[in-house]
């Protein structure tokens, strides 16, 4: 059995925020990380939890709406989604200060963000989006590394 200094010395050697930063790196909390916010979204709601309005103040104008329908597409909720080329664009970045969604706004005639208020936040997860890819992702990927770093 090691010594309670040994124990000491192995997890003063593990460092948590890197292993995390592994976890952000890899494919599958990436991509869940993506789905989940575009569930958000495809919901109504942004990282905030606030429902997405126009600048209008409704989720879409009569024509908008016109060309949604024909398009087999929701009408009473924003959802960034039309062609779904902007939902292509999502990722998953590592900073130095945590993990971010990106994403590219910019369209053929302007920016998707036109037509919104700045006090929309559209990247990133909202409490409960969090707080489940946490628990069923990032601390599996943490709890699984850290017993082999730890040797268990």
């Amino acid at each position: 059995m090691e010594s309670l200094d040994e124990i000491k010395t192995l997890i003063n050697s593990v460092n948590i925020y890197d292993i995390i930063d592994e976890a952000f790196k890899t494919p599958q909390i990436q991509k869940t990380a993506i789905e989940f916010n575009q569930d958000q979204l495809q919901d109504g709601k942004d990282a905030l939890n606030q429902t997405i309005v126009t600048i209008g103040g409704s989720p879409y104008r009569a024509y908008t709406v016109k060309i949604r329908k024909s398009n087999n597409l929701q009408t009473n909720k924003v959802d960034l989604k039309f062609s779904g080329e902007f939902y292509k664009t999502f990722k998953v970045i590592v900073t130095n200060e945590g993990y971010e969604i990106t994403a590219d706004f910019e369209k053929e005639n302007g920016s998707i963000l036109d037509n919104f208020s700045s006090s929309f936040d559209f990247l990133g997860l909202d409490k409960s989006s969090l707080t489940e890819l946490v628990l069923e992702y990032v601390y599996n990927y943490l709890y699984n590394a850290l017993r082999k770093q730890l040797k268990l």
